[in-house]
């Protein structure tokens, strides 16, 4: 579960059996087949059409998630977030020997986390939370993109390039069956980023007391260059889950709002990955 919005619970309200269960031996909903049974005729309708096209090519009338339909959303969504990131860029002095963040930024930060947690807990609201979510999250980017680049001049450009680089390479080795998202992976990602989580709650806890440690925070030793390396592999590898669990929804014939749900998870790491190439840039530039 690499991903909040995006793992193995994600489609469970939404599953139906589709032609890899029958081939698995399971029906919906009762589970296995038993020994002996004949197996369940092939679904019917939309799931049907899901399940026998597998890669999202079903008919938009049917209503049911796409890849398609998945994509558009989220370019929908990039653009929105780019969109307003225009006016949280605006809102820092650039000119500014010591740029300052905008006053309304913690709130922005603040209410984009509570929608993102509302998405997550309510996805038939995707079609209109993630948009306000992407609007949310752009006024921040936004801003911290203005203060980033105040301070190094041509960063931001820089980090968007990389960062959707690593979204591009990490399709390709997702659809060439390079890396899979095999039980191991998961395993390996989730300890990779329980250890992040740790150490940047400790950085929290340290900063309560007025101290944080340097490699956390904008130290440019080979110590914080090498966390920011790790952060931004597992990050980049965070795509993996992504992908694939976009496929399962798609698979499983899931609602046609998924779609929206899809595009606000994948807008969820390429956040995360393009802010911690920024930070990586920053510490290599100081």
């Amino acid at each position: 579960m690499a991903n909040p919005a995006l793992n193995s619970k994600t489609w469970a309200p939404e599953r139906a059996y589709t032609q890899d269960d029958l081939a698995a031996g399971y029906a919906a909903p009762g589970g296995p087949v038993a020994p002996g049974a004949a197996p369940p005729g092939p679904p019917t309708g939309p799931v049907r059409t899901a399940a026998a096209g597998g890669r999202g090519r079903a008919d938009a009338s049917t209503g049911v998630m796409t890849i398609d339909g998945t994509i558009a959303r989220t370019m929908i969504l990039l653009a929105i977030l780019v969109g307003a990131g225009t006016f949280g860029w605006m809102s820092v002095d650039h000119s500014a020997t010591n740029p300052q963040f905008p006053g309304w930024l913690f709130i922005a930060a603040i209410a984009a986390l509570g929608v993102a947690f509302l998405t997550i807990r309510k996805p038939q609201l995707a079609m209109w939370s993630a948009p306000a979510y992407a609007v949310l999250e752009g006024l921040v980017v936004g801003a911290i993109s203005g203060v980033y680049d105040a301070v190094y001049k041509g960063i931001v450009l820089e980090a968007v390039l990389l960062t959707l680089g690593v979204f591009a390479l990490m399709l390709v080795l997702f659809l060439s069956g390079t890396i899979r998202n095999t039980p191991k992976f998961q395993k390996a990602l989730m300890l990779a980023l329980g250890s992040i989580l740790i150490v940047y709650l400790g950085s929290f806890v340290f900063a309560l007391f007025g101290s944080t440690p340097t490699f956390i925070s904008a130290d440019s030793s080979l110590l914080g260059i090498g966390f920011s390396v790790v952060v931004v592999i597992v990050a980049a590898l965070t795509f993996i889950v992504d992908f694939d669990q976009i496929q399962v929804g798609v698979r499983a014939g899931a609602p046609k709002y998924m779609e929206w749900y899809g595009g606000f998870g994948l807008l969820i790491t390429l956040v995360w990955l393009y802010l911690e190439i920024l930070r990586l840039l920053a510490r290599l530039r100081n």
